[in-house]
């Protein structure tokens, strides 16, 4: 229910965009596209995006793209796409390629004849009609919990609609973000950053194991549903505790606190 990295040059227009480095990140997920027009990325990015650098307006160098690399770890972004081109950027360098794959950073390469209008449109198109699919299985799945009023014989239709098998029973995950003091999430602000960045994690957990559904806010908790098939889901819950993003692992004590079948 959500557009990721993998999924950009399998989208209808952009075949000719490859993938170049950092394939193990492929599933993080992009929240909408942007175009860095300046010498760093840091200020104008707050997490999700898919970085486009066309090196138009600024000259990039092969440390400068490295830095580009680095902020974007640290900014936590979706990835970078490099547009290629004799008179702007020729090709992206080595050590840029090699930076990507150390710290599993999606990097893509698009040729620059293919029009950003284009790109920008498709890749926000589909994160649209992706985010609009997946509000209507938030709901279904809500609804789920919290139990349905209606006859069972629609329940099913609704999921057929939507593209959810209910011949199985369902397993459910849920997370819930404890401040380790008072003192260390000193603004809601901080907390809300946290809640959102484990959200998007546990959701690239759920896609790299082929389970697109959204994660659901109940309450205080993040809840993860799935289908239950015959392959053991125990590492799944082990990941989601232990590798949790560094920013949530600072500021917060992250609870499994439950988990059933």
């Amino acid at each position: 229910m959500s557009i990721c990295c993998a999924d950009i040059p399998r989208l209808p227009g952009l075949e000719s965009i490859r993938f170049r480095a950092g394939l193990t990140g492929g599933q993080r997920i992009v929240r909408w596209p942007y175009v860095a027009e300046n010498d760093t990325i840091q200020p104008w990015v707050s997490g999700g995006e898919l970085v486009f650098v066309t090196g138009i307006n600024h000259r990039r160098t092969e440390r400068n793209l490295c830095q580009l690399v680095e902020e974007a770890i640290h900014s936590n972004v979706a990835g970078l796409v490099i547009l290629t081109d004799p008179e702007f950027i020729q090709q992206i360098p080595n050590s840029v390629l090699e930076l990507a794959n150390k710290h599993k950073l999606p990097l893509l390469e698009q040729p620059y004849s293919l029009k950003m209008v284009l790109v920008t449109e498709v890749i926000s198109n589909a994160i649209v009609q992706s985010n609009l699919l997946g509000k209507s299985v938030r709901l279904f799945l809500t609804k789920l919990i919290n139990g349905f009023d209606q006859a069972p014989e629609l329940i099913h239709l609704r999921a057929g609609d939507l593209g959810i098998s209910d011949t199985n029973p369902f397993s459910v995950l849920a997370l819930r973000i404890n401040p380790i003091d008072s003192e260390t999430l000193t603004t809601q602000h901080q907390l809300l950053h946290v809640h959102q960045e484990l959200e998007e994690h546990l959701g690239s957990i759920l896609k790299r194991r082929g389970i697109d559904w959204p994660v659901l806010n109940y309450e205080k908790d993040l809840l993860a549903i799935w289908p239950m098939t015959d392959t053991d889901t125990t590492e799944l819950y082990e990941e989601a505790r232990s590798s949790a993003h560094p920013a949530a692992k600072a500021l917060s004590a992250i609870d499994i606190m439950y988990r059933c079948q």
